[in-house]
């Protein structure tokens, strides 16, 4: 509900008195005149809206016109772009699968000659190994052969040994069972 000048100013005049309500009100009045003086020029009338309205239009027109050119430049340019990248990606690939191919049988015969070259070096150490093999089970038999014969003389030694210390006890024992015997028949 709009309040209305004469409204305010009975308000006023209650509150205030005549006057003051009076110069009040009229201050007021010229202040928002001043300010919609200086703002007339910058708020838009109904015409200039419609104006308005209708240059946005003719650019929006002109932007989507050129934006559709701009979007068929573009289309036209990326298939362009994707066409030479692709030739130059199967080209490079290509090149890549030759040079691969190439490196894998460089590979292949160097590693077929260090094969060979390790096979080499093995059977040559094998051999080696196989000689120095048997020439240590040589020396192994020949002591092992010694140590026999010098145990064949301890035992022999010890053998000898036995039976004279054998002979010995019952040598002493029969002395000893004729001592007794003798002393037991006398």
């Amino acid at each position: 509900m709009p309040v209305t000048e004469i409204e305010i100013y009975e308000a006023l005049k209650e509150q205030i008195g005549d006057k003051p309500a009076r110069i009040l009100l009229e201050y007021i009045e010229t202040k928002t005149e001043k300010e919609f003086e200086k703002k007339k020029d910058i708020l838009a009338t109904k015409q200039d809206i419609a104006e308005l309205r209708a240059d946005l239009e003719v650019k929006i027109e002109q932007s989507r016109i050129a934006t559709k050119q701009d979007i068929e430049l573009l289309r036209t340019a990326t298939k362009q772009d994707i066409a030479e990248l692709r030739a130059d990606l199967e080209v490079k690939i290509e090149q890549s699968r030759i040079a691969t191919k190439q490196d894998i049988e460089l590979l292949r015969t160097a590693t077929k000659q260090d094969i060979a070259e390790l096979r080499a070096d093995l059977e040559v150490k094998i051999e080696q190994s196989r000689i120095a093999t048997k020439q240590d089970i040589e020396l192994l038999r020949t002591a092992t052969k010694q140590d026999i014969a010098q145990l064949e003389v301890k035992i022999e030694r010890v053998r000898a040994d036995l039976i004279r210390w054998m002979f010995i006890f019952w040598a002493g024992q029969i002395g000893a069972l004729i001592a007794i015997l003798a002393l037991f028949f006398k």
